[in-house]
């Protein structure tokens, strides 16, 4: 699975001109949406790398008395970009099944995808499977 980092890369938005693209992202989750998650992601990743040094430096002191150093300082410091990221990207496949299941709430009112929801092409002219995967459209 490739990393998604904007809303706009999603492969379901990809054959929607930007217009379309915003309506879409304001109707199935709001706007400002993506900076929220990134602050969110920033600061939550930062909370778990700091709780991952306190469990770091108790388990340190439980096996051995030696003092721990400035490295268990560093901890949070190292791993903050890494559970930022992670974090940021989990909350980017949660947006994806949230836009997912808009088009498919969408489909069931009676107005179809302009995208196939497996894979992704533009199906606006397809009459009831995806010209690129068969799915139903």
């Amino acid at each position: 699975a490739a990393m998604i980092w904007r809303l706009t890369s999603l492969p379901e938005l990809h054959h929607l001109t930007p217009a379309q693209r915003a309506m879409l992202i304001r109707a199935s989750i709001g706007s400002w949406f993506e900076v929220r998650m990134w602050v969110a992601s920033l600061i939550r990743g930062f909370a778990l790398s700091v709780l991952l040094m306190f469990v770091a430096v108790a388990a340190i002191h439980a096996i051995s008395s030696r003092p721990t150093g400035s490295f268990a300082v560093l901890v949070p410091f190292m791993l903050w970009p890494v559970f930022s990221v992670g974090l940021f990207q989990f909350s980017m496949n949660r947006i994806r099944v949230q836009i997912r299941k808009y088009l498919i709430d969408q489909r069931v009112v009676g107005i179809k995808p302009p995208v196939c929801l497996e894979c992704g092409y533009a199906v606006e002219d397809a009459a009831e499977r995806c010209p690129e995967c068969g799915a139903l459209v």
